[in-house]
């Protein structure tokens, strides 16, 4: 059925609601350990090198997690994918709290990075399917955002008020409730596009939910010449590279600079803004970036709905190159408001990239190009710290801000580049003889 005028279909809102709940459960697992460190570190009596390896294993495999997702949503469905990673989550993170040794603690973060990072390419494919999808991923992103800002503070205060493996107790019920709620969602109605044969089902058991068809690129015009036509699908792959590209360059920009936002503004504000001195906004900053981050999630949904996807990425490129300049050079209360715009900027282009990759996926592969898109975003985005690392030691911390602005003039040239290239091929496709 093809709900018309932004008509829901049965069971959607509730789909969108609880993915975006588990959205904010996923980071803030995947946030818990750098939260729980310290008391980790107390129990155990590990030195911080091994506990610092032990995050960056569990950073990876949070990443690599998704390459297996893509497939797996393809073949099994979305919904599938979706509890398999909340019903390994909450074992997994039971098994971290049950960790009686520093070996068996980096065994199942490693084992909760997998699970975890199973999420992103089912939920996202679930939302592409959504009738809203692109007011619904931007409200999916500032959800998320909202648990990653809100979880440190909350896992904190219960290892404070009892003990670190606690905080993964919790964790773990919390995924396990999300795991029975999708139960109840597919036995109340189907949560997101039925399937095209009805009775495709056995022995009471969902079927996998076949991915819908990508509407056409825009660079492919209806009434367009065979010979433009074919051309056109010959390079299918190539706007899907590019907007591939363009989010890792996105994750990368972010990544580098919160990791050296905190110490810039540490070293920028040596005496006190409104009574609050330097060292305190320095971790006050974090929650404040995080928070522009959902703030940019809502705008940028709100956007895309209202402007094409080619202008609304360039202009956000375009404007995040000179605010990570301003950065550099900023101090005192104009850093603060400055660094908060960037974060806002740099995610508001989130929501129309996301449905960009949706639109250019193949078809009944959109699965595999959410997962592709991820582990490379994760991936790649990882080693911005250990550039922006380097640069810092090598010229300062000012210097990572500059670095990062090239970045991402990369990102604003390959965007205009992709602009060109979607209107030029609709003029050669409309000029050409019918």
């Amino acid at each position: 059925m093809v709900h018309r005028g932004g008509e829901r279909a049965p069971g959607e809102r509730s789909l969108v609601y609880t993915l975006s709940g588990a959205h904010a459960l996923i980071h803030a697992i995947e946030l818990a350990y750098a939260a729980l460190l310290l008391r980790i570190e107390a129990e155990f009596g590990a030195n911080l090198l091994l506990l610092g390896v032990f995050a960056n294993i569990a950073a990876f495999t949070f990443g690599l997690g998704a390459l297996p997702a893509g497939v797996l949503v393809d073949r099994l469905g979305s919904m599938r994918v979706l509890r398999i990673t909340l019903a390994g989550s909450a074992l997994a993170a039971l098994l971290v709290a049950a960790s009686p040794s520093e070996l068996t603690l980096g065994v199942t973060l490693a084992l909760l990075g997998i699970t975890t990072g199973l999420y992103h390419p089912a939920g996202f494919a679930l939302l592409a399917r959504t009738t809203r999808r692109t007011r619904d991923v931007a409200m999916h992103g500032v959800v998320g955002s909202l648990g990653i800002a809100v979880a440190p503070v909350l896992l904190s205060g219960i290892a404070l008020a009892t003990d670190w493996w606690l905080s993964y107790v919790a964790l773990g019920v919390l995924s396990a409730v999300g795991f029975l709620y999708t139960l109840r969602l597919a036995r109340g109605g189907a949560p997101a596009t039925p399937p095209a044969n009805p009775g495709a089902t056995c022995c009471g058991h969902e079927a996998p939910p076949p991915e819908p068809a990508p509407p056409a690129p825009p660079t492919a015009d209806r009434g367009a010449a065979p010979s433009a036509t074919a051309a056109l699908r010959r390079f299918w792959w190539l706007p899907l590279a590019v907007v591939y590209f363009m989010n890792v360059i996105q994750g990368f920009v972010y990544r580098g600079s919160v990791t050296f936002i905190p110490t810039h503004i540490e070293e920028q504000i040596t005496g006190s803004v409104l009574g609050v001195d330097g060292a305190a906004l320095a971790g006050a900053l974090a929650t404040v970036a995080l928070l522009g981050s959902a703030v940019g999630w809502y705008v940028g949904g709100i956007l895309a709905e209202r402007l094409p996807a080619y202008p609304l990425i360039l202009g956000a490129w375009v404007a995040t190159t000179p605010l990570l300049l301003l950065i550099s050079v900023a101090d005192g209360a104009p850093l603060i408001v400055v660094t908060f715009v960037f974060v806002v900027t740099n995610f508001a282009m989130a929501p129309a990239l996301v449905t960009l990759i949706a639109d250019f996926s193949p078809p009944g592969r959109i699965g595999a190009s959410f997962g592709m898109m991820f582990f490379l975003a994760f991936g790649m985005g990882s080693f911005a710290a250990t550039l922006a690392g380097f640069t810092a030691d090598r010229w300062g911390v000012d210097a990572v801000f500059v670095v990062l602005a090239a970045v991402s003039g990369g990102g604003a040239l390959t965007s205009a580049a992709l602009y060109y290239l979607a209107r030029g091929s609709r003029r050669s496709a409309a000029a050409a003889p019918s």
